[in-house]
């Protein structure tokens, strides 16, 4: 145990003693915090605690220190974002400030709750002892103070500023560890999304709205034309003219939803291409011929060097078999082509070598996903089966609760043999327990007991009750059905309060 609070402490330390003296304790029995940690016996318990609880949170941040190339990409990724939104923000933010944001996101949302709660993370086996969960809720404390650049302090955990030094000699060495978390890739180049673009690209964008959505779009687009599109022969303003007003909202009951494929109504335009910038056309031109050539793979090979000849013979292959789609795709490309070679992107000369070179890679690139994807699918496969196998295990140690449950309910009612052959004359010892039901059916029996005897017996660890008041309450129990508890509270004779406790509960209670 590393339980550090000295009313805690204190607490044990009464219990210790009139456990092994068998006498009462001598001194008072409810000092104050101050009045605990003053306590010789007390500080003897602390001190080494402070010590062993100070090595311990040691070796945690050590393992946290040493494992940024374990931290999921994904993760990191929002640190990083956390920082250069924090220098937008708030760009006076010190770097200690900068740090205790991202601390409080790595630690407060993936380490502490770990460390408090490892069962729910299955790092443990078996459940955890009151002392290990306590411990563990420490550590907690000193790493989050940590992260959060924050010293302990204050009336409610005064007895944790000894630990203030151990935060002092190690905030370096964690600030520098959430800065290395934040030194990424941005997400465009770790997902090597210019070498996957074509493959989103070519395929045909598709998205679900509701008619009022789109109502408030038009209207949106309408209210900030001015600011979106300057320009009087800006594409939007031909569009929206072209549309007229944005129709008013519809009733809940008549909005309809729709699947709408998204196109661009210039692209089969050539000549509006002419105010394409030619970097755009090129991608697009790209776009186009790798969707080709994913029809037709085996037709392009490092081999090829004429990429002019081998689009005309795509043109001549598509008017043979009358694709239509293939055609006029060909026929685009060919035309971009030529607009690319005016601007200078493109050249007869080379037969369009830059694009047959970008075009190889985009089909080197398209394999080399097929196969991470593949390789992807099987581990996906063997991760579903691990949870399986972990969920058949899971509903094995439900059914067992259940099972254990329904045994708790059916035994706890119902009487012992010899119970159930005594007198009913017979009165119960003040420790005793008092069966409530006769060969598991209800008799509707009642219980008396007092708030003295029940405070004796530990059923009741703490009340707010006054001293003198005690003897005068009286606790009524009875159990209408197996694992349901109604309890009436009197006081002299008089009613005060009436409860219904269900055996869930309170096992649930005890659990936690």
């Amino acid at each position: 145990c590393m339980e550090i609070n000295p009313s805690k402490v204190y607490e044990a330390y009464i219990i210790e003693y009139e456990t092994a003296t068998g006498k009462p304790f001598p001194y008072s029995k409810k000092p104050t915090p101050e009045e605990a940690a003053d306590n010789p016996h007390v500080k003897s318990v602390i001190g080494p605690r402070l010590k062993a609880l100070e090595d311990l949170s040691n070796q945690f941040l050590n393992s946290i220190l040493t494992s940024t190339e374990s931290v999921p990409y994904g993760i990191r990724w929002i640190c990083r974002q956390i920082r250069e939104l924090t220098k937008i923000k708030f760009p006076e933010a010190t770097r200690a400030q900068m740090c205790s944001l991202i601390g409080g996101f790595f630690l407060l949302r993936f380490i502490n709750p770990a460390i408090v709660t490892p069962q729910a993370f299955m790092l443990v086996d078996s459940k955890l002892s009151a002392n290990s969960r306590r411990n563990l809720t420490l550590l907690a404390k000193i790493l989050q103070n940590l992260a959060n650049n924050v010293q302990f302090g204050g009336v409610k955990e005064f007895y944790m500023e000894p630990l203030n030094a151990f935060l002092d000699k190690n905030k370096s060495r964690l600030n520098d560890f959430l800065e290395n978390l934040t030194r990424v890739d941005n997400l465009s180049e770790h997902l090597m999304l210019d070498k996957y673009l074509a493959l989103g690209k070519t395929s045909e964008a598709t998205i679900n709205i509701s008619l009022n959505e789109m109502y408030f779009v038009h209207s949106l687009l309408l209210h900030h034309l001015d600011v979106l599109a300057p320009a009087t022969e800006d594409a939007l303003r031909q569009i929206l003219a072209d549309l007229g007003q944005a129709p008013p909202q519809l009733p809940r009951g008549e909005n309809a939803t729709a699947d709408l494929k998204l196109a661009n109504r210039f692209e089969n335009e050539p000549g509006n291409a002419l105010s394409m910038r030619p970097e755009r056309m090129y991608n697009e031109t790209k776009y186009l011929l790798f969707s080709v050539l994913k029809v037709l793979p085996n037709i392009l090979s490092n081999d090829t060097k004429d990429m002019k000849s081998q689009i005309e013979s795509i043109a001549q292959y598509a008017n043979d078999r009358k694709d239509v789609e293939l055609g006029d795709k060909t026929r685009k490309i060919l035309w971009n082509c030529r607009k690319l070679v005016q601007d200078g992107l493109l050249s007869d000369e080379d037969k369009y070598e830059l694009l047959r070179k970008d075009a190889i890679q985009e089909l080197m690139n398209y394999e080399s996903y097929i196969q991470k994807s593949t390789t992807d699918l099987d581990r996906l496969k063997q991760v579903r089966a691990a949870i399986q196998e972990h969920n058949v295990f899971l509903q094995g140690q439900l059914q067992s609760y259940e099972t254990y449950l329904v045994n708790v309910r059916q035994n706890c009612t119902t009487t012992s043999t010899s119970a159930a052959s005594s007198s009913s004359s017979d009165k119960p010892s003040k420790t005793t327990s008092i069966s409530l039901f006769k060969g598991g059916k209800s008799k509707n029996v009642t219980a008396k007991l007092s708030h003295v005897q029940l405070e004796k017996d530990g059923i009741i660890i703490s009340s707010e009750v006054p001293d003198e008041r005690k003897p005068g309450i009286m606790f009524q129990f009875s159990s209408p059905s197996p694992g349901v508890f109604n309890v009436a509270v009197s006081y002299k004779g008089r009613s005060l309060n009436e409860m219904k406790l269900q055996l869930d509960e309170l096992l649930e209670r005890q659990h936690n």
